[in-house]
């Protein structure tokens, strides 16, 4: 029990004695979380004014992670919108509200959140085939469609059978036995 006891005292010591001796060198060359989302921050905005809003999304994401400011997410919401990911946008306007919800503009970013779910079920309708006519994608190019490839095909093999018949035959004679001695049919 004693030799038990004192190993575990002495695994404490040499634990303390690490994080005295090594602690400050592996935390001296390491930027603190704020500078480092200000950085994706900025790379995230400058991104979002050349319009590349996949990278622009992914900063602020990364920022977003780094250090959780409401203000990233309404970043955020404003790219994805840009990608016409309307719901993930939605999702990003409503966490920004719950973070910050004596917001001065939030009855405009609520309205922008009924927006972007409004133009949701158009969004799904759409992928659905549920439109009306008028809405509906035009129809495929003919050449798109099963039945004139299916009229072609006949049309080409009808076409080969009769040139195989007719070349097979011409020129050919056939004899056939006639009812009566000395008679033949001639092809």
């Amino acid at each position: 029990m004693r030799v038990h006891g004192a190993f575990v005292r002495l695994l404490c010591v040499a634990s303390v004695v690490t994080v005295l001796v090594h602690g400050p060198v592996a935390g001296a060359g390491a930027e603190p979380p704020s500078s480092v989302a200000r950085v994706l921050y900025e790379e995230g905005r400058l991104a979002f004014e050349a319009g590349d809003f996949v990278l622009a999304f992914g900063r602020f994401r990364r920022a977003y992670l780094v250090t959780p400011l409401p203000a990233l997410r309404y970043n955020m919401a404003a790219a994805l919108e840009r990608l016409d990911r309307r719901n993930e946008a939605a999702d990003e306007l409503r966490g920004y509200l719950m973070a910050v919800p004596e917001d001065p503009n939030r009855a405009a970013i609520e309205s922008r959140v009924r927006a972007l779910e409004s133009a949701q079920p158009l969004e799904q309708a759409t992928r659905l085939d549920l439109l009306p006519g008028a809405l509906r994608s035009p129809r495929p190019p003919t050449w798109r469609r099963w039945w004139p490839w299916t009229i072609l095909a006949v049309g080409v093999g009808a076409g080969v059978a009769l040139g195989l018949g007719f070349g097979l035959t011409r020129g050919v004679a056939t004899t056939l036995p006639a009812t009566g001695p000395g008679l033949a049919l001639r092809f």
